[in-house]
C-alpha cells in the first residue's frame, strides 16, 4: 500500500511540476513578452494548459472515486460475514498481511483500497512509460 501511495504522490508531483513548468515557459515566452505575437502559439499553448489541467483533475477523481468504492465495498462487508473477510485475508496473502475486520474495521479499508488502486492502475504506470512518458 504505501508503494502505491508512493507512486500517486509521484504522479500528483510530476503533474504539478508540469503545470508550473509550463506556467514558467508562458512566462518567459517571447510570444507573451510581445515580442512576437502569433494567435496560433496562444491557443496551443492554451490547449496545453487545458489538458494539463484535465490529466490533474482525472488524477484526483480517480483517488476519490478508489476511496469511495473501497468504503462501500467495506460497509458492505461488515454485512457479509466472515467468509467474505477470509477471501480478502487470502487476497492480502502475498502482501504478507494479516487482517482482522472486527478488531480494526480502519485497517480493511485501507487494504481494500490499495487492492482496488492495484487492480485499477496497474497497467497505468506501465503504459505511461512505454509511451515514452517519465519514469
Amino acid at each position: 500500500m504505501a508503494e502505491l501511495e508512493k507512486k500517486l504522490d509521484k504522479l500528483e508531483v510530476d503533474c504539478h511540476n508540469l503545470k508550473s513548468g509550463l506556467g514558467e515557459c508562458n512566462s518567459n515566452s517571447p510570444y507573451r513578452m510581445g515580442k512576437a505575437h502569433h494567435p496560433h502559439q496562444d491557443r496551443v499553448i492554451r490547449a496545453n494548459e487545458k489538458v494539463i489541467q484535465q490529466f490533474l483533475i482525472s488524477v484526483s477523481e480517480a483517488r476519490s472515486s478508489i476511496r469511495l468504492l473501497s468504503r462501500s465495498l467495506s460497509m458492505q462487508l461488515r454485512h457479509m460475514g466472515s467468509k467474505v473477510c477470509q477471501r480478502i485475508s487470502l487476497l492480502l496473502q502475498p502482501y504478507d498481511i494479516k487482517v482482522s475486520h472486527s478488531k480494526n474495521p480502519k485497517s480493511l479499508l485501507l487494504y481494500l483500497e490499495a487492492l482496488l488502486s492495484n487492480a485499477f492502475f496497474e497497467d497505468f504506470e506501465s503504459g505511461f512509460n512505454m509511451g515514452g512518458g517519465p519514469d
